[in-house]
């Protein structure tokens, strides 16, 4: 089975590094990113199957790179999981939905937890 490609967008580069690590010890091919507009270039170049995108960070917020990414036909049917420790409630479908996101993986979350949901995030999307 060919590995997963998963692009991972944060702007904590301890939370990046350790994420693309522990992401490709379970064998998939990761890539990472510290945010910002340029995510759409490597999503073009890299074709992920998912990614992984924070929602808050400091210059650009993962939802307008969300809306970015849906704006382009090679990018668009990408599969995002929004990861986040604010913004959870009632409300997380309407959000969700709104920018395109297949799911939310609540920060902190464990290994388990992202790699169960990428499954099914990809499966979903084939």
């Amino acid at each position: 089975m060919a590995k997963h490609k998963v692009i991972i967008v944060d702007d904590d580069e301890v939370f990046l590094s350790e994420l693309k690590s522990a992401l490709e010890a379970r064998g998939y091919d990761a890539t990472a990113i510290r945010g910002g507009f340029a995510v759409i270039d490597l999503t073009r170049k890299f074709k992920p199957d998912v990614i992984l995108l924070d929602l808050k960070m400091d210059k650009v917020s993962g939802f307008q790179i969300a809306r970015g990414l849906k704006q382009f036909p090679e990018t668009s049917k990408v599969p995002i999981i929004a990861m986040t420790g604010h913004f959870i409630g009632s409300d997380r479908s309407a959000w969700i939905g709104m920018y395109g996101m297949e799911d939310l993986l609540p920060k902190p979350f464990s290994m388990d937890d992202a790699v169960n949901c990428m499954e099914v995030v990809i499966k979903k999307s084939r």
